[in-house]
């Protein structure tokens, strides 16, 4: 059986082929791939994440095939180029099953409209604008007064501190 993976990150192998350094998020995922294909040999696993290239790669040094795909644009506005890469990579692999990890970003959306398998699953790892509602989980229980006290510098520069990202986070549950 043949497996497409789109995460939103590169695993660290893809990245020690690339020179760039690895993520500190995401090692669940490369765990449970490494997993997949170690206690069922009759799976093929393939992964495509988005890369700051110039060229669609196809990563084949490991037991996970890696396709990288290029994006100047970053991963917050709907880029349809995108579309054509994953059709690419969907005749090239040939997948039983495509699985989109995470829905939050536009290229999982660009998978969907430009795959034509029908065997879609999207696993969803969390829902933090339901948070919005709950601030005293969001914030992890920490008074107001102190989140403002110990912003950093980075916080105010980016606009980008616990209070702001709630409020985020509550405008995209209203989309």
């Amino acid at each position: 059986m043949k497996i497409l993976w789109v995460s939103n990150i590169i695993f660290p192998e893809a990245c020690q082929k690339l020179n760039i350094t690895a993520p500190v998020v995401g090692g669940w995922m490369q765990s449970a791939a490494k997993s997949l294909i170690e206690l069922n040999k009759d799976i093929k696993l393939a992964v495509i994440s988005l890369y700051n290239g110039k060229a669609l790669l196809k990563i084949t040094d490991f037991p996970i095939l890696y396709y990288l795909i290029p994006n100047k644009k970053g991963n917050q506005i709907y880029n349809p180029q995108l579309e054509k890469f994953f059709s690419q990579i969907e005749k090239d692999f040939n997948p039983d099953i495509i699985h989109i990890h995470g829905s939050e970003y536009p290229h999982s959306l660009a998978c969907a409209k430009a795959c034509t398998n029908k065997n879609i699953i999207v696993s969803i790892q969390g829902l933090v604008s339901t948070y919005y509602y709950y601030y005293y989980y969001y914030w992890g229980g920490i008074q107001i007064k102190d989140i403002k006290k110990f912003r950093t510098f980075r916080d105010f520069i980016r606009h980008d501190d616990l209070i702001s990202q709630q409020k985020k986070n509550a405008t995209k549950r209203r989309v």
